[in-house]
């Protein structure tokens, strides 16, 4: 799926209750784990190395929401490949709100939050992938204005998986390889370092 970043004014959005925003750091790794639990403290630590960014939600001293971004190339462990992420674009994933924190439209408010600076970034289109049978999520974001790009579709077998791609008409889907083909562009030193202090 993907949203436009550059037809379009985003408005501010504001949840339910008094949520501050801000760039994931190392020193937020330990609150992180805390929101989520089951998370690698290794892994979070190579995808903030790597360049990945994440906008945390929190609440008092408590991150109750995030979704990280890539740009360059992202691997997609539901695929088994990675999606090379063209030019101009950002590639949203992994979002979580805590259980106790849902329905108080702090998703829609940080989505909203990271679709501003995207778009203030140069960012030109937000792209994500949603689980074929999440129909929930796909009904959701589209409401919100996400247009459908086409489908990924990846056979799972004993031996090897079977891959393949239907667009929709008119449509290009970016690629995803088993390789990728070029280096991320994912720029630690330049995105996070401006972006990290902004709060909302």
């Amino acid at each position: 799926m993907s949203y436009p970043l550059d037809r379009q004014k985003i408005a501010p959005y504001s949840a339910a209750i008094d949520i501050r925003f801000s760039y994931l750091g190392e020193d937020d790794i330990d609150a992180y784990l805390r929101f989520r639990s089951h998370s690698n403290a290794d892994v979070i630590a190579r995808r903030l190395r790597a360049g990945l960014t994440c906008v945390a939600s929190w609440f008092g001293k408590d991150i109750v929401d995030a979704g990280w971004m890539a740009t360059g190339s992202a691997y997609v462990p539901y695929m088994k490949r990675h999606l090379l992420i063209d030019q101009g674009d950002v590639y949203t994933f992994d979002s979580w709100t805590a259980p106790g924190f849902r329905g108080r439209g702090i998703h829609a408010a940080r989505s909203t939050f990271a679709g501003i600076q995207n778009q203030a970034d140069g960012f030109k289109r937000s792209i994500s992938l949603v689980a074929f049978e999440n129909y929930s999520a796909w009904f959701l974001l589209t409401y919100a204005g996400l247009e459908t790009l086409g489908c990924y579709h990846y056979l799972r077998t004993p031996l090897r998986g079977f891959y393949w791609e239907k667009p929709e008409t008119g449509r290009t889907l970016p690629s995803l390889v088993a390789n990728p083909a070029r280096r991320s562009r994912n720029t630690p030193a330049t995105r996070q370092r401006l972006a990290f202090d902004r709060k909302s």
